[in-house]
């Protein structure tokens, strides 16, 4: 684990979900802790595993798939065998997540604007006019400029970094303890995936937040993450604090993925210490 118990807000013990169809085990005993107020990152490759384990702690895992073994605790919490009634008073207000493809999160026909004061109205019980205003707010809280022309605009007119942003505010907007961003920067490009990088520490600076990051890409998880889980084929092949792991990795999947991203500057990451950092 990546935490103590005690000082954990999510604690992941031996985690086991496989296909129901023929039984095949897709994440083997993964065990993980997320400790409160931190940045964890998991990192691997496609078919690792990641997705599935963090789509665990928002009991939005495929129909296909079933947690086989293991138990879940979020925010004291035991969630593992929770209904769909049960889960949604906690998707959102405790646990809420970005996803790659932000556009596809996102009704094509309906403004930003009711989109997200929809979700303020009927999960925080706002008026509407108040629900505009802290539509507004969350979007200046993301750093949109011109809110109210961004809550004006349909998906199609905004950028994949602007989208991404309303996703971001809308994730927040129940003020959830813990956000998990899952290849929230996969599909943009350098300079945005940067910015909205640099945007998830704000927030998680600003309002308290525990952020898991995902990402096949060990560069970001080299410039956010305090600690970092490796994930191979299903199981934590590597855990513990990022600078350790990817300075001296003892598993040789986790130096294959040190020597594959040390040619796109991973140095330059590891090798300056975050203000925030201790």
């Amino acid at each position: 684990m990546t935490a103590r118990s005690d000082d954990a807000i999510v604690t992941v013990d031996a985690l086991t979900i496989a296909a129901r169809a023929d039984g095949a085990v897709l994440v083997d005993d993964v065990s993980l802790a997320l400790r409160r107020g931190g940045v964890t990152g998991i990192v691997g490759e496609s078919g690792s595993g990641k997705t599935l384990t963090c789509r665990s702690l928002l009991g939005v895992l495929p129909d296909a798939v079933e947690i086989r073994s293991g138990r879940i605790v979020v925010d004291g919490r035991e969630v593992t065998g929770l209904g769909e009634r049960q889960w949604s008073g906690i998707r959102g207000t405790v646990v809420s997540a970005v996803f790659q493809d932000p556009g596809s999160y996102l009704n094509p026909s309906v403004t930003i604007g009711r989109q997200l004061v929809e979700v303020l109205r009927v999960k925080r019980r706002y008026r509407r006019r108040a629900a505009h205003r802290e539509a507004a707010l969350l979007l200046g809280l993301v750093r949109l400029r011109d809110p109210e022309a961004v809550l004006r605009a349909y998906p199609h007119e905004l950028s994949g970094g602007m989208l991404q942003r309303v996703l971001l505010a809308i994730a927040v907007a129940l003020e959830p303890r813990v956000l998990i961003a899952d290849e929230a920067t996969t599909a943009l490009d350098v300079t945005v995936q940067a910015e909205i990088l640099d945007l998830l520490i704000d927030l998680q600076e600003r309002i308290g937040l525990t952020l898991l990051v995902v990402s096949h890409d060990l560069a970001v998880i080299a410039q956010i993450c305090d600690e970092v889980v490796v994930l191979k084929d299903g199981r934590v092949v590597e855990a513990g604090p990022t600078r350790q792991v990817i300075h001296h990795p003892r598993h040789p999947y986790t130096r294959l993925l040190v020597a594959e991203h040390e040619r796109y500057g991973l140095d330059r990451f590891t090798a300056e210490e975050r203000a925030h950092v201790a």
